[in-house]
């Protein structure tokens, strides 16, 4: 069994009320929970700004800056850095499976999640858990 030790979580030293954020499914759907959650954190350190509440993703017209600046960032450094991506995918692929054969939606999250662990710095564990 495997337990955890002080160096496993990242947290900040204080200010706790602003960085967690607790995401449950009653609250997803009611965008007044988070516009609240940002209108506490401001500019703190915070888990709510390493996350793209569901919410969002109802309404094309996104206007949490935080949410508008992460989705830029994506889309951008994934292009940027697409060819290395996709050479750390290939690399791992068996000779009888091509890039090819992998379904789109599912390069879309291998892209997404190598992204951000080489480039965002964001934990593995914690982007395996979000793939």
């Amino acid at each position: 069994m495997y337990h955890f030790f002080p160096a496993d979580i990242l947290l900040p030293k204080k200010d706790f009320a602003r960085w967690a954020v607790i995401a449950c499914d009653q609250y997803t759907s009611q965008i007044e929970y988070w516009q609240e959650a940002e209108s506490i954190v401001g500019e703190a350190p915070s888990a709510l700004k390493i996350m793209l509440p569901e919410i969002y993703l109802e309404d094309n017209n996104i206007e949490s800056e935080n949410a508008q600046k992460y989705i830029k960032d994506i889309i951008l450094g994934i292009n940027k850095n697409e060819q290395e991506i996709i050479n750390i995918i290939k690399s791992v692929l068996t000779e009888r499976w091509t890039i090819e054969r992998i379904s789109k939606i599912n390069l879309s999250i291998l892209k997404l999640a190598i992204f951000e662990i080489k480039y965002k710095d964001i934990p593995f564990k914690v982007e395996i858990n979000e793939a």
